[in-house]
């Protein structure tokens, strides 16, 4: 049976980013340490629970010099878990703020690794950012934190 940590998952890129007046496609990778803010769950009449959680973290890129290391991130994921707690469904979405106060958005589709992410857009230096990737989850705590290894590509205008 799945406990709480082990539905917890929430995606999360962090980009490093040069000053591109023109398109730029970059590789990203890098790490995200999350703590679960809260969990509501909710029993369904077919004996499925359905959790709506919210996370925050911190994003760490692998880049040494990335412009946006130390990103902030909130998260809110909504999870559908099986009658029996074998299986689970779900999604969501996080909001990533930098050092500079520019902010970009994502969402994500649960995978039985991590999730698949894609880039809904952004503000500032991320007006029109578009890309994706996956995460997996490195490490889950007892308290329900948890850690993330990203990588995908994003695309600056």
């Amino acid at each position: 049976m799945m406990n709480r940590t082990s539905i917890l998952v929430a995606p999360l890129v962090c980009l490093w980013l040069g000053s591109a007046a023109t398109a730029a496609e970059m590789n990203v990778s890098g790490t995200l340490d999350l703590i679960p803010l809260s969990q509501d769950a909710a029993k369904l009449a077919n004996g499925s629970t359905l959790l709506n959680i919210t996370t925050k973290g911190v994003a760490r890129e692998n880049a040494a010099s990335g412009a946006i290391d130390f990103a902030a991130q909130d998260c809110a994921v909504t999870v559908l878990v099986s009658a029996d707690g074998q299986s689970q469904t779900g999604g969501g979405h996080c909001t990533a703020t930098d050092k500079d106060g520019d902010t970009w958005w994502l969402s994500f589709m649960l995978t039985e690794s991590g999730s698949n992410w894609t880039v809904m857009g952004g503000s500032g230096k991320y007006e029109g950012m578009t890309g994706g990737g996956t995460t997996t989850v490195d490490a889950r705590f007892s308290d329900g934190r948890f850690a993330e290894h990203y990588e995908g590509t994003v695309t600056l205008k």
